[in-house]
């Protein structure tokens, strides 16, 4: 129970004022060629590896691993290489959107002309469009290698999803114990409604999904002991013990002895600190080894969206600083939706994979939601943050997700190419 304590203190550290609230944004980006729309690879004399060493002079600070380069740190800006090879563009928390179109610009001139120079291409989609798991190595870092091992027996996606996926995950700051509570049940809640209108995942090993939000099924099936919802999130006093007690009960997969070497396990973080006090550094790496729809560290990380072109990444960034705002408002929300349960909103997920737009969820329209969702934003935020809802909007008001007009391009392209023939 102390370790408990402790965690709820962390989590308590993380309340910020009204005034003081922040928007974080991680994008995850595929980086292919453009002649053969494969997946650039890690190591080689043209891999990722060396496309952060041509970026190195514009950052203050390197991380290396095994001797390798696979990040790079600044004031406002920290690239990052996901387990495949996916490269992630961390924007630091800012006040405005403006800003992290601003900053986000910066690095699209930095990174360009490198791309042209090899034929690369940034690729925004939320799974691989050529390429397969099987042939993508692994980043020389050791956390990922006991991941991956991991991963083997406990479902069926987890090379997948390490080697394959790309997110787009938005940060929200909360005020207490309350405000984390609305905003937690809330995001979780809409998350499959957001997965939706943010799928953008066409392609599965090479072949057309069929069905929506691929992602979330990826997710689903990496690990089923890894649950993607804290179950007792709908609970009436739902609080940051609760996600405490979630966090401690779920097996951690690597852990770091005393003298720092990771060591691949399967015993929970209340197994592996029962007779040690948790420290801020063995707090933040039992926070990382979970991966829930949503994830509690000192600020909130929503994390249901693909990757998608910036335009709908700022799209979607305004509808969650729009709906989150106000959680009088965003309460009033969720409290005109039937949920009563957290298999429901598994269920939710289910039907929206299968059905789409035409999907009925929590006694309403998942397009009626939608709508409701948008129009809390518009009223919330200043329009000149609102003009930023438009490309989101337009989207699911013509009832589309950008995975499906991939998928109807190139099967455009197929029929064409028949004919030709």
């Amino acid at each position: 129970m102390n370790n408990i304590k402790r965690l709820i203190e962390y989590f308590e550290s993380g309340c910020k004022k009204e005034t003081e609230s922040y928007l974080g944004l991680e994008l995850e980006h595929i980086i292919t060629s453009k002649d053969t729309n494969l997946s650039v690879d890690y190591y080689g004399e043209y891999g990722m590896e060396k496309i952060l060493e041509e970026m190195h002079p514009s950052f203050d600070e390197a991380i290396f691993s095994n001797g390798h380069l696979i990040g790079l740190l600044r004031k406002d800006i920290n690239i990052s290489l996901e387990p495949g090879a996916q490269l992630e563009v961390s924007i630091s928390r800012q006040h405005c959107i403006k800003n992290i179109e601003k900053i986000y610009k910066k690095f699209m001139d930095l990174i360009t002309p490198i791309l042209d120079r090899w034929n690369y291409q940034l690729t925004y989609l939320g799974y691989h469009p050529k390429s397969k798991a099987e042939d993508r190595r692994l980043l020389p870092k050791d956390r990922y290698k006991y991941m991956d091992y991991h991963f083997q027996t406990a479902g069926t996606c987890g090379r997948n999803m390490m080697r394959g996926t790309a997110a787009s995950q938005i940060s929200i700051d909360y005020q207490d114990e309350k405000d984390f509570s609305i905003k937690y049940q809330a995001a979780c809640i809409l998350g499959p409604v957001l997965a939706l209108m943010t799928d953008n995942s066409p392609i599965f090993e090479g072949e057309i999904y069929p069905y929506h939000m691929l992602r979330q099924y990826i997710w689903k099936n990496v690990d089923l002991k890894r649950p993607m919802l804290v179950p007792t999130l709908l609970d009436k006093n739902f609080g940051f013990e609760d996600y405490a007690k979630f966090v401690s009960q779920i097996p951690q997969i690597i852990r770091v002895d005393e003298k720092d070497h990771i060591q691949y396990t399967r015993e929970t973080a209340q197994e592996i600190y029962r007779e040690k006090a948790l420290e801020e550094k063995d707090i933040e790496l039992i926070l990382s080894m979970i991966f829930p729809d949503v994830r509690l560290k000192k600020f909130l990380e929503i994390r249901v969206a693909d990757s998608m072109p910036f335009p709908y990444v700022l799209s979607y960034a305004a509808l969650i600083k729009g709906l989150f705002k106000n959680t009088a408002q965003l309460n009033k929300l969720i409290h005109s939706l039937e949920v009563e349960s957290v298999q429901e909103i598994e269920q939710a997920k289910v039907t929206l994979s299968r059905q789409g737009y035409d999907g009925i969820i929590y006694g309403a329209r998942v397009t009626e939601i939608m709508r409701d969702c948008f129009q809390l934003a518009l009223d919330i935020l200043d329009p000149s943050e609102a003009v930023y809802l438009t490309e989101l909007k337009e989207l699911t008001e013509q009832r589309k997700t950008l995975a499906q007009i991939y998928k109807d391009k190139e099967l455009c392209y197929a029929a064409n190419r028949d004919e030709r023939n």
